[in-house]
């Protein structure tokens, strides 16, 4: 009998699973094209592969959505800028960190799951408790130091 996640372990393998690829696509997708939100005061956006902040007075651009082309360019640290004159604030986040944050406890649940107990099958987790044949009977293959 193969051995399942129980539903929090699902939940949370599932979920980062889906948090991973959707961080991914937005990743690959601000690699060649820049949306965001421009408010009165601020401006959120995904750009170059990074995420874009800025914080500035009231200003002439305008409130909505951005969505335009823009030149491949890869930014791999961080930034953070201020312009006294202009009251100016930019902080810059590339999404490889915040990625980070989700695919390595996602892999370690994915892992931990996949590890079988001693006296299963490592092939199917079938439980092997008493079997002296050295084979699984589910399966026929070979098992070593599971009795």
């Amino acid at each position: 009998m193969i051995r399942r996640p129980s539903r929090p372990w699902r939940f949370l393998i599932w979920t980062g699973s889906a948090a991973c690829v959707l961080h991914l696509l937005a990743w690959l997708i601000s690699l060649f094209w820049l949306f965001g939100y421009d408010g009165d005061t601020r401006h959120v956006a995904f750009n170059r592969g990074r995420l874009v902040i800025a914080l500035y007075p009231a200003s002439a651009i305008g409130e909505g959505w951005t969505l335009s082309r823009v030149d491949f360019q890869l930014w791999f640290w961080p930034t953070y800028g201020w312009n006294r004159s202009l009251d100016l604030t930019v902080w810059t986040i590339p999404l490889w960190m915040p990625l980070l944050g989700f695919a390595v406890p996602t892999i370690w649940f994915w892992v931990r799951e996949r590890r079988r107990p001693s006296g299963h099958s490592q092939s199917c987790g079938y439980n092997l408790t008493g079997d002296v044949t050295g084979r699984c009977s589910e399966w026929g293959t070979e098992v070593e130091g599971n009795q």
